[in-house]
């Protein structure tokens, strides 16, 4: 019984994390969770943008450095926070500095954005594609303690109906 409980401890700890972090803006894996689906919706469109400005997503997903991105019901808030970021540097990384100084830190340059980049940047379903993508990886731990309630109902199951003499040869 304890075990049971103790993963659903953990279950719950890793649904709390798929909420967001202040209310305002999304948690630091949920944000670098909307910068690589973005790259690769970027990186897999008709229209490509410019090879600097994949470059730029990939360092500064590796750099950390990624800017604090807005919680929204809708996608088009965070993807103009990720557009802005791109265009001029402007907004507040994760560690809760300027982003034009953070990235000048990790020796990064904004690439700016042409209005056709701009456009496709501030389209899409990054965000809510990545934010399902994390929360289908953590309900992950759930498979397992399905599956042991599952094996101690029917212990429990079989265990009832011998004890009532039930003439089973299966449970």
């Amino acid at each position: 019984m304890s075990w049971i409980t103790l993963q659903q401890a953990d279950i719950c700890t890793s649904l709390e994390q798929l909420t967001v972090s202040d209310g305002t803006h999304l948690s630091a894996d949920q944000t670098r969770a909307v910068v690589f689906v973005k790259l690769l919706e970027l990186a897999t469109s008709a229209g490509t943008p410019r090879l600097a400005v994949l470059r730029f997503l990939i360092d500064a997903l590796n750099a950390n450095c990624v800017p604090r991105l807005p919680a929204s019901d809708v996608d088009a808030p965070a993807l103009v926070g990720l557009a802005d970021a791109l265009m001029a540097g402007a907004g507040v990384s994760l560690a809760g500095e300027h982003l034009t100084q953070a990235l000048a830190t990790a020796g990064l340059q904004p690439p700016g954005l042409t209005a056709a980049e701009r456009a496709a940047m501030c389209s899409g379903s990054a965000p809510s594609v990545a934010l399902a993508a994390l929360a289908v990886a953590r309900c992950r731990s759930l498979v397992p303690l399905a599956d042991g309630v599952a094996a101690l109902s029917c212990e429990v199951r079989c265990h009832g109906r011998r004890e009532n003499h039930v003439a089973t040869s299966r449970c």
